[in-house]
């Protein structure tokens, strides 16, 4: 176990940093900068090779007890009532005519065909929900598909749902 939260610990941190394996191990063995250590509360000899963080970087139990950390720290966000949601119309997404999911919708500058993109986040910014729909949807609906989306986010795992389905994206 402590293995597997060593390791989620330092996918957090290099999620949060924008960092790949190579980049997270660099900046956790440098001697002389102990601060991301600190942060993951881990000493230079328990950071392990690079070899070995990568083999452990997609373990099941990793990304597992990843996302039981991300849905705590997202239960932490909604209880403490911090949500804003923020619908952001975008227009410019780059879509080909011969895109046949593709629909003509509005937005401020007209006509457009395509897709909008709609995102819930705290009042600090940090996103809790997206959703990507078809340019002719509209906006309350998505919007009840965002709070849906965080609903299930909350309530996975005790249903005994897939973790999986916590979060798409990798992290």
């Amino acid at each position: 176990m402590e293995t597997i939260a060593e390791t989620t610990m330092i996918k957090l941190l290099a999620t949060l940093m924008k960092w790949n394996i190579s980049q997270a191990h660099r900046h956790l063995t440098d001697a002389r900068c102990p601060i991301f250590r600190k942060i993951c509360f881990l000493p230079l000899s328990h950071i392990p090779s690079r070899r070995t963080l990568q083999n452990r970087w997609n373990n099941p139990k990793v990304i597992s007890f990843q996302q039981r950390v991300l849905k705590r720290l997202l239960r932490k966000l909604l209880e403490g009532k911090a949500l804003r949601i923020t619908f952001m119309d975008m227009s410019d997404l780059p879509v080909s005519m011969k895109d046949k999911e593709a629909k003509f919708g509005y937005c401020g500058k007209g006509v457009f065909w395509g897709y909008k993109f709609f995102m819930l986040t705290s009042l600090r910014g940090i996103p809790i929900a997206v959703v990507v729909s078809k340019a002719n949807k509209v906006e309350m609906s998505t919007s009840k598909r965002l709070l849906r989306q965080v609903e299930r986010r909350l309530t996975s795992r005790q249903k005994g749902g897939d973790p999986s389905a916590c979060c798409r994206c990798g992290i």
